[in-house]
């Protein structure tokens, strides 16, 4: 079933935190060494500079990550978590963390795996049903994440066969361990992340 209503958890913020693929992984790194310096979150996450660039900006505009306003002496961080990325970033480091160890880093980096996991464990089962609660998913981006979370073994495709065919889409084990991450992650962004 299909949460919803005042007890809705709204998956905006996670959309908006994924949107970035990188940008999850810089805010668990920012957590775990308490600040970095620009080069050294780009060595450690094998980003391009330009891309951690976007991603940082992208960060800065949720309020997660700021820059340091000490910063100048050579062994201060340059980027620290804001308050509100210092309340997001356990969520989020705990579903970096289970991705990783999952083996699938690329899927993770996606736009819209986390997302469709979470909107899979807040109980959408059909295609109508993700379209409903993952704001701004195209029809063509939801298919393509579905398919590709179902090669990975993290949902199970059953048709149905009614007039016309109908697909369910049902959380593994594997795939719940995921989705419970991604709805803890999209829950802690929506307290703190307007949409």
């Amino acid at each position: 079933m299909l949460v919803a209503g005042e007890n809705a958890i709204p998956l905006a913020p996670l959309v908006r935190l994924c949107h970035h693929g990188r940008a999850p992984a810089v805010v668990a790194a920012l957590w775990e060494t308490r600040g970095a310096k620009f080069v050294t979150l780009a060595q450690r996450l094998g980003i391009a500079p330009e891309g951690l660039s976007r991603t940082l900006a992208a960060l800065e505009d949720l309020g997660l990550v700021m820059r340091n306003p000490g910063y100048g002496h050579p062994m201060r961080p340059e980027y620290l978590l804001a308050p509100d990325g210092e309340s997001a970033a356990p969520a989020v480091r705990d579903l970096v963390r289970r991705f990783e160890r999952a083996g699938i880093g690329a899927l993770a980096r996606r736009k819209w795996t986390a997302p469709t996991l979470a909107a899979a464990g807040l109980g959408a089962t059909r295609f109508s049903g993700f379209m409903s609660i993952l704001p701004g998913v195209t029809p063509r981006a939801l298919t393509q994440t579905l398919a590709a979370i179902e090669v990975a073994g993290l949902v199970e495709r059953r048709v149905i066969a009614v007039t016309p065919p109908r697909s369910d889409y049902r959380l593994t084990r594997r795939g719940g361990r995921l989705a419970s991450a991604s709805r803890s992650a999209a829950e802690a962004l929506a307290l703190i992340v307007e949409d």
